[in-house]
């Protein structure tokens, strides 16, 4: 196992040199398709003011993050992720103007939509929004709607979303900076990844549809980063503070968010402990005082949910009971697979959710089958192959996790850990795939940065490929025979 890796000197050598222009290293065709979009999406509300907020918010999003980084690869990635942002975001709207898409106008995204644009000059509150969370979502939303009202841009559906834009390619950009702490030599992984991610139809959802799936995104990532940070590079106080602040932010707005959410980063504290455990044991980490400072740094970062009450059976319990009933009410009940997902027994329900998540449904084609004219529908049928490429790399790379020698081992299963934490939090309650967004970006990151390039690994991967796509294949010839 590779325990000698030098972050500073490896980031500096990949880091050096200015940043490239906003679009210059941007396909020409995702260019041309992305104006396109604007023009469509222009025509479709009957004003210029499309063109004018989606630019204005792609400038300024790429402005802040050039003020933060200069590493070319991140910036690339927000670059591409926002111009995908806008093909999707066209898309969504033709969907929902010239449709009357069910998955925007009459779901989560049009109460999340109208409660953003009542009341715009008060936050948010729960009592206020009532059975939609994420006041700090809705907040965010009405100072952008209130910031473009007084430009004299009317509350549009687009105004949002140009929002959701932004911060869905912020999480491309954080996803980049993960992959490089994982294994900034390679210039080849911090590419796939940019493909990877500008690809995912879950990503797509979140950007292109009026839902805070991006907001939750982009804390998530931003506090695993601060971790994987510090287990890269343990000596750093500048790593550290930026940890502990990271936390504190975290438990203090992450339920704000999304209910029960603060947990994660009582999870996040003991992977960490139990990775900096398993090196201190196998002699990988000396026993000196960094070591009892890194358990009093997590200790200290964990203070604040001390003073909060926390009911996470219960919590479990209640959100688990009302996706079952609503599971009930939409799946036949003589279901095989729906009887699993509802099963009372843990293990059973985690791994069922696992196999669930990553190769269903059955058959592929059956969201559009069931709501043809829905935006939302058609962005998760996106990401149902995306999931069956994904597996066989997440596979690989857990396999393989302690032979890199360019790739911290231990940051590689931080963030596997982390994954596997967010997928069984889901596998407990929803089973929704884009509740598992964190989580699959996470094994997206590992599966790019930890994937290795000689023969041996390139044939472990298509012999992985091949067991599961012939899986799927299998599944779905059951699927054919079972409706006959």
């Amino acid at each position: 196992m590779n325990t000698n890796f030098n972050l500073p000197q490896k980031l500096n050598a990949l880091q050096n040199g200015t940043a490239e222009p906003l679009i210059g290293s941007l396909p020409t065709i995702r260019l041309a398709l992305s104006m396109f979009s604007l023009a469509l999406m222009c025509a479709c509300y009957g004003s210029v003011g499309p063109a004018v907020v989606l630019s204005v918010s792609g400038l300024i999003g790429g402005l802040l993050v050039r003020s933060i980084v200069h590493s070319r690869f991140v910036i690339e990635a927000y670059d591409v992720m926002f111009f995908t942002s806008v093909c999707v975001a066209g898309v969504a709207s033709v969907y929902a103007q010239c449709l009357s898409d069910p998955g925007q106008l009459a779901s989560d995204a049009a109460g999340f939509f109208e409660l953003s644009t009542t009341n715009m000059q008060a936050a948010a509150t729960s009592e206020e929004i009532g059975s939609h969370e994420g006041p700090l979502a809705i907040t965010s939303w009405r100072w952008w709607y209130l910031f473009w009202s007084q430009a004299g841009i009317a509350p549009e559906r687009y105004v949002g979303i140009a929002l959701n834009c932004v911060i869905v390619s912020m999480c491309a950009a954080t996803s980049a900076a993960l992959g490089m702490l994982v294994r900034p030599e390679s210039t080849e992984a911090a590419r796939q990844l940019r493909f990877w991610i500008a690809n995912c139809g879950l990503l797509w959802l979140a950007a292109g549809i009026h839902i805070r799936d991006g907001f939750v995104l982009l804390t998530s990532l931003l506090l695993i980063f601060a971790w994987v940070h510090v287990i890269c590079d343990p000596r750093s106080l500048r790593a550290w503070l930026t940890l502990v602040a990271t936390n504190y932010a975290w438990f203090a707005l992450a339920d704000e968010l999304r209910r029960g959410l603060s947990q994660l980063g009582l999870g996040l504290i003991a992977i960490y402990c139990a990775i900096t455990l398993w090196r201190v044991i196998r002699g990988w980490l000396p026993r000196k005082s960094g070591v009892v400072v890194a358990l009093m740094a997590c200790l200290l970062s964990a203070m604040p949910m001390l003073s909060t009450e926390f009911d996470t059976i219960e919590s479990v319990a209640i959100h688990r009971k009302a996706y079952d009933d609503l599971r009930a009410d939409t799946t036949p009940s003589s279901s095989a697979a729906t009887s699993l997902l509802k099963s009372p027994v843990p293990l059973v329900r985690f791994g069922w959710g696992i196999v669930h998540l990553f190769l269903f449904p059955v058959p592929a084609w059956t969201y559009l089958r069931n709501q043809p004219d829905s935006a939302y529908f058609l962005f998760k049928t996106a990401s149902i192959p995306y999931m069956w490429l994904l597996l066989p790399g997440v596979v690989a790379c857990a396999l393989g996790w302690q032979q890199s020698r360019s790739t911290h081992p231990f940051a590689l299963a931080f963030i596997l850990l982390a994954a596997l934490l967010l997928f069984a939090a889901v596998c407990m309650t929803s089973i929704e795939s884009r509740h598992a967004l964190p989580a699959i970006v996470l094994l997206t990151i590992a599966s790019c940065a930890g994937g290795e390039t000689g023969g041996q690994a390139k044939r472990q991967l298509r012999v992985l490929r091949s067991i599961v796509l012939s899986a799927v294949v299998c599944l779905h010839f059951i699927w054919l025979f079972a409706s006959l």
